[in-house]
């Protein structure tokens, strides 16, 4: 009886973790929305390391080439589990930017379909309600010279 009981719990936990990974947008999703934010991308990157995939920033809250916080990246993977991976990967550029595009599609989905660049770049910065921040615009003026180039 407990082998059974153990058995249906584990086709439980692997069910749910299944149900949990198909959850949110696919890689390939997530690789088209970098595609066509490309240019944001690159100027946020020059902003934030001057492209730099080992850059460690804010008293070594922030990693890689976006500087991307670890309470960031778990906010991302919360709406796509699929990326799956460690905080470290985000020393990686891909890895790295399927995390920053899955926290927009979390909290400002249509700056992503409208290519809302201000409101994108000021989340990155100032968290899911940075854009409504007045702290927040001195980054996007810096984003912003970096798309002119």
């Amino acid at each position: 009886m407990m082998t059974l009981m153990r058995t249906i719990l584990s086709i439980l936990l692997l069910s749910l973790s299944l149900i949990a990974q198909a959850k949110g947008p696919s890689l390939e999703a997530l690789d088209a929305h970098r595609a066509a934010l490309r240019p944001f991308l690159d100027a946020l990157a020059h902003v934030e390391s001057g492209c730099d995939d080992e850059a460690i920033g804010d008293d070594g809250k922030a990693i890689g080439r976006y500087q991307i916080w670890e309470a960031y990246w778990s906010d991302a993977l919360v709406k796509a589990p699929s990326i799956g991976g460690e905080y470290e990967d985000c020393k990686g550029k891909v890895y790295a930017e399927r995390v920053l595009v899955a926290y927009m599609l979390r909290y400002a989905a249509q700056a992503v379909k409208d290519k809302d660049y201000e409101t994108l770049a000021r989340i990155h910065n100032g968290g899911p309600q940075g854009h409504k921040r007045k702290a927040t615009l001195k980054y996007w003026e810096k984003v912003e010279k970096a798309l002119a180039k």
